[in-house]
C-alpha cells in the first residue's frame, strides 16, 4: 500500500495556505516579460523592436527600403536605328519595321545615348511589380519594331485548308460553311500549301492573341488531331474505341 501524503508544514513567516503557495507558483510560471519595457534611460527594449502586443515579429516598413525588381532593374539596349519619344504616361517607339505607342502606369523612364532605364514610382509591393511590367513591355517594342514577332500555326484534316484573300483568312474546317477571320491592322500573314499560315506582326501581345484566336476556331482533337495548332505543338492522342464486328453472335 501507498504510504498516505505527509502534511504540510509551514515554515515560520510562511503562508499556511497550500493552494495560495500552488497559485502564485502558477503564476510566476505564466508571467512574460512586459512588452515595449522602457528603461531608465527612456530607451524602448528589444522586445518591442522585434514583438508587437500580440508576440509576433512587426513587419518591417517598405517606406524604408529601396525595393527594385530584378527584372526591371535591368536596363532595355536602344538600337542605333531606334527612337524612344516620352509624353507624360504615353511612350512612342519607332524603328525599321513600325512605330509602336503605349501608355504605362507607375514608372518614369529615364535614357541615354543607348539605353533605357526604368525607374518605379513608388516603393511597394504594387510598385515593384509594375517596374518588372513596365521594363518588359517596353523590351518589347523595342524589339517588335526591330525584328519583329512571328507565330506559325498548321491546319490539319483531311480536306482542311486556309486561303488568304486580302486581309481576311477564309478557313474550310469541316464546317458546312466557311469560316472568314480578319486579320488586325498590324498582323500581316502567309500561307503555304494552304496548311501553313505564318503571322508576322511589330506587337507581340495582338499577335498572340490572334494566333489563339485562329486556333479557337478548330482546336485539334485528340483522336486523330484534326484541327488548327501551332507548328511547335505537341497534341496528346488519347486511344479510340476498338470495337469488335458487327450482329448477334450465335
Amino acid at each position: 500500500m501507498r504510504a498516505a501524503p505527509r502534511p504540510y508544514k509551514a515554515n515560520p513567516g510562511e503562508r499556511t495556505d497550500p493552494g495560495a503557495a500552488l497559485a502564485d507558483e502558477t503564476t510566476i510560471g505564466r508571467q512574460q516579460p512586459a512588452v515595449g519595457r522602457q528603461s531608465e534611460r527612456g530607451d524602448t527594449t528589444m522586445d518591442q523592436a522585434q514583438n508587437n502586443d500580440h508576440g509576433h515579429a512587426n513587419p518591417v516598413s517598405t517606406a524604408s527600403k529601396n525595393i527594385l525588381s530584378r527584372v526591371g532593374k535591368a536596363p532595355v539596349a536602344l538600337p542605333a536605328k531606334v527612337t524612344m519619344t516620352v509624353d507624360g504616361d504615353n511612350v512612342t517607339v519607332k524603328g525599321p519595321l513600325g512605330t509602336m505607342h503605349r501608355k504605362f502606369v507607375g514608372v518614369t523612364f529615364e535614357q541615354s545615348s543607348d539605353s533605357i532605364t526604368v525607374h518605379p514610382n513608388e516603393q511597394t509591393r504594387q510598385g515593384k511589380a509594375l517596374h518588372g511590367l513596365g521594363r518588359n513591355l517596353l523590351r518589347n517594342m523595342v524589339e517588335g519594331v526591330t525584328k519583329g514577332y512571328k507565330r506559325e500555326l498548321d491546319v490539319v484534316g483531311v480536306g482542311f485548308r486556309a486561303e488568304l484573300v486580302g486581309s481576311t483568312i477564309k478557313f474550310s474546317i469541316g464546317f458546312s460553311h466557311p469560316v472568314m477571320y480578319s486579320l488586325p491592322a498590324t498582323v500581316t500573314c502567309k500561307i503555304e500549301k494552304q496548311t501553313h499560315l505564318e503571322l508576322n506582326s511589330v506587337d507581340k501581345e495582338v499577335l498572340g492573341q490572334t494566333a489563339a484566336t485562329i486556333r479557337g476556331l478548330r482546336p485539334p482533337e485528340p483522336y486523330k488531331g484534326k484541327g488548327i495548332k501551332y507548328t511547335n505543338e505537341v497534341i496528346r492522342m488519347k486511344a479510340g474505341k476498338s470495337g469488335g464486328k458487327g450482329g448477334k453472335k450465335k
